[in-house]
């Protein structure tokens, strides 16, 4: 139940950033996924 939870979740979230522009959605991957000295807001 919970990971059926998170599954949607997940995918609403990936329609967000797709609606918002590829680029912006890879560059928070990559924020996510490893540790960046400056983080623009």
């Amino acid at each position: 139940m919970r990971l059926a939870q998170i599954e949607v979740q997940r995918k609403t979230v990936n329609a967000r950033l797709s609606q918002q522009g590829h680029k912006d959605g890879t560059r928070r991957k990559v924020l996510l996924g490893a540790p960046v000295p400056h983080m623009p807001p």
